[in-house]
């Protein structure tokens, strides 16, 4: 199935909103935070296991405010995913590294709270770094056994806590893949998952 047509979607959209609101407000910060990594293979090889890993995400955040209650919420974060893999005498760390573009389009309902809880949704790229096997006594490097590129939907919720001109915000994010990522032909196909948390803060630039 080809997913281009919703990033070409959301693509558009940004830019549409960015050209109509050209005087709106910018803010740029950091973000740190973890990623609960996990796979989907199909068919699973009977005689693996796969399981969850914990991997660590560090990026930069840039917000633009569209209207009062909604924002593109986007990021450039170092990501690393993969899974744990266990096979008959052996387990393994797949370990697969990104350069990861989310593009959040992120409400906050209208309401009067110390804290401003919000909602997010959109399309993520990730660019590929690096992956590799990591066992016991050694590792193996499957870069070229991995696609460049992984395309994946976010779904988030998250809340913010404004502390003068700055922004702290706080977030969970899922990441569901759609890219088959083994380049490998004739073998199962193997999607990322994840579960990212993420806290971070901005600063306004501009108005």
């Amino acid at each position: 199935m080809n997913h281009m047509w919703i990033l070409r979607f959301w693509v558009i959209a940004a830019l549409i909103c960015l050209v109509a609101n050209a005087k709106a407000q910018w803010s740029v910060g950091g973000v740190v935070g973890m990623n609960a990594a996990s796979i989907k293979v199909t068919p699973e090889v009977s005689s693996e296991t796969y399981s969850g890993r914990a991997a660590f995400a560090l990026g930069v955040v840039v917000d633009r405010q569209l209207m009062d209650n909604l924002d593109l919420h986007m990021q450039a974060l170092y990501l690393q995913k993969g899974a744990k893999v266990g096979d008959v005498g052996f387990s393994a760390a797949f370990k697969v590294n990104y350069i990861e573009l989310p593009v959040m389009l992120r409400y906050s309902p209208p309401l009067d709270l110390p804290l401003m809880p919000y909602a997010m949704a959109g399309p993520s790229v990730g660019l590929l770094a690096k992956a590799k096997y990591d066992y016991d006594d050694g590792e193996q490097d499957a870069t070229d056994e991995t696609r460049n590129i992984d395309f994946s939907a976010g779904f988030g919720l998250g809340v913010q806590i404004p502390e003068g001109d700055r922004m702290l915000f706080a977030e969970v994010r899922y990441l569901l893949g759609f890219v088959n990522i083994n380049n490998q032909t004739d073998e199962s196909t193997v999607k990322n998952r994840g579960f990212q948390f993420l806290v971070g803060m901005t600063i306004p630039i501009g108005s």
